[in-house]
């Protein structure tokens, strides 16, 4: 409800006024009736308002001193000065405060319901604005929210990962087409709620993740949002979706804990390459048990150094995993577990294997088939020692090098250059970095970052929208944030600045 202060000295017109807005729009509330100004600051200095009607010409405190004390003490209320003087001199004072709306007795209703409207509106507007900074805050920098508060009743916090769960929060884990931006996920939400409830949504810790909080006037509907989800972020790649719910949350101190509580279940319940929703505290069956024979016949054709036998293994594990659809905690731990049989009976293996990331297999892939056959490349090499067939690993880098350069406003990913040149994610990268001194994902990052840079001071009349499609990104607010990480600004506050030093 917005709340609103009525001042004025006339008894009859005072709640003449009052019965008219509370007739005219259910959403207003007048929580004060006050005879003079001195009665309206009273009741403001302790407790909160969000409009103020006020007459000019009252006894004891006129109505120019409420303006003074409300531009002086509360600048987010919403004032409206009501009066029989028309004179330019009462505008001019009252707009000196503040008073952005004017209107004279006697009341039309019509011009009361669109101004109604029209302060509806600014309020809605505003405090969505202010909640979403809050829920931001609240969701990944807990530390910043400076009070508690207590939440609308009905509201959820929802967790969606389009593809699979980024095993690191790194460049690396960043390193991925984006499948939707915030807005185009936002005006779904709008679409499909109307005015049943309010949602807001964020970009999470990696371009796959989105936090959402939602305040919906009815809780049954929850199940069913998430569902519609399911269907409306199912691309033409057939990537997996996974939406999971949180119970009703109560206070802004348990947004953070509960977001990364979904996380967990994300990891720990929700079946890789698959698409699901996850309620509450339910989870996936995960007890898949890797049978002691099959160790040993790995191990087996480890020891006789026969890659064709331990391809038939894996193949059959693959099988046997992509029926029974464990989480990605559970195959993590079966990947390694094979990594580690190699290491240790493989007569030609002695590197460290730390360099043969499980965890970006796992992040850049989303179905059984191409983790395998990737995992399988690995698997080969180790067992021949042999990371990589092609002689001249710098050559080939240098190509990688030119393709970036050369489409970098395109959307690039790891996925993409992993298929152009033939090789899986970990060993590009590793690769990459002999060369180069830094990841495929950190190098992209830093050149679009300096490009964006030199067009916002080179282009001024430049949106930052426009500059993030030029450089390779297709969501505007993730490159805004993106920005901010890596410069410590927005990039508008960066034109400010640069502009300001020139």
């Amino acid at each position: 409800m917005i709340r609103v202060l009525i001042a004025e000295d006339e008894l009859p017109i005072l709640r003449g006024i009052k019965r008219m807005v509370e007739k005219l729009n259910p959403q207003f509330d007048v929580v004060c009736l006050a005879k003079n100004g001195q009665e309206a600051i009273r009741y403001m200095e302790e407790h909160p308002v969000d409009v103020v009607f006020t007459d000019i010409n009252m006894p004891v405190c006129d109505g120019i001193a409420v303006m003074r004390y409300i531009s002086e003490n509360h600048a987010h209320m919403h004032s409206v000065v009501i009066s029989g003087y028309n004179e330019f001199n009462y505008v001019k004072e009252a707009i000196k405060y503040g008073a952005k709306n004017y209107i004279l007795k006697p009341v039309d209703e019509k011009e009361l319901m669109e101004l109604l409207a029209m302060l509806e509106q600014k309020i809605m507007k505003s405090d969505h604005e202010q909640k979403k900074q809050l829920f931001f805050d609240a969701l990944f920098f807990p530390k910043q929210v400076s009070k508690e508060e207590c939440l609308s009743p009905h509201t959820f916090v929802m967790y969606v990962c389009i593809g699979s769960f980024p095993m690191e929060v790194s460049e690396e884990a960043m390193f991925r087409e984006l499948p939707f931006g915030e807005i185009k996920l936002l005006n779904f939400f709008d679409r499909m709620l109307g005015d049943s409830g309010v949602t807001w949504v964020y970009h999470a810790y990696s371009v796959s993740e989105y936090a959402v909080v939602l305040q919906l006037k009815e809780p049954e509907q929850i199940q069913f949002i998430a569902e519609q989800v399911l269907i409306h972020t199912t691309t033409n790649d057939e990537l997996p979706v996974t939406v999971i719910i949180s119970e009703e949350v109560t206070q802004t101190s348990k947004m953070y804990h509960v977001y990364n509580q979904l996380r967990r279940q994300m990891y720990e319940y929700a079946p890789f390459g698959k698409s699901s929703v996850i309620r509450g505290s339910k989870s996936h069956s995960d007890d898949f048990v890797l049978e002691k024979t099959v160790d040993d016949r790995i191990v087996y054709a480890v020891r006789k150094g026969n890659y064709l036998l331990l391809r038939d293994e894996v193949v059959q594990l693959k099988d046997k995993l992509s029926q029974f659809q464990p989480s990605q905690k559970k195959l993590k731990y079966i990947l390694d577990h094979i990594m580690i049989i190699i290491k240790r009976n493989s007569e030609v293996y002695k590197q460290d294997l730390t360099e043969y990331h499980v965890n970006e297999l796992l992040t850049n892939c989303f179905d059984y088939d191409s983790l395998f056959d990737d995992f399988l490349v690995i698997c080969k090499n180790m067992l021949n020692n042999n990371e990589f067939d092609t002689r001249d690993k710098e050559d080939l880098m240098r190509k990688v090098e030119q393709y970036i350069n050369s489409n970098i406003h395109l959307n690039l990913s790891s996925k993409i250059l992993s298929q152009r040149f033939g090789l899986v994610a970990p060993y590009l990268s590793k690769l990459f970095k002999e060369y180069k001194g830094e990841s495929p994902a950190q190098y992209i990052q830093n050149i679009r970052i300096d490009l964006a840079k030199k067009m916002l001071v080179e282009n001024p009349s430049l949106l930052s929208k426009d500059i993030s499609e030029i450089i390779g990104y297709n969501d505007s607010l993730y490159f805004s944030k993106t920005f901010k990480k890596n410069v410590g600004v927005y990039p508008s506050e960066y034109r400010l600045y640069a502009l300001s030093e020139k």
